[in-house]
């Protein structure tokens, strides 16, 4: 009998990370607190925006590659 195994391809996101709060920015969500419409990528966010959660500002963040799972 012959044993077929599938390896499960990983997935990644990736995503920008406010460094004071850990808060997300995903742009695939974009961040509505800030009136920021999904899809908006983080390089096209305004000079003045800040984290919706702790108020630190865009240069706080830093780009994060986070693994996807899935059940």
């Amino acid at each position: 009998k012959a044993s077929v195994t599938q390896k499960k391809e990983d997935k990644f996101a990736e995503v920008y990370q406010c460094t004071a709060c850990l808060t997300i920015y995903d742009a695939k969500l974009g961040d509505k607190e800030n009136n920021i419409k999904e899809g908006t990528p983080f390089e096209e966010l305004p000079e003045h925006y800040c984290c919706a959660v702790c108020g630190s500002s865009k240069e706080n963040y830093t780009k994060e590659r986070l693994q996807l799972v899935s059940e």
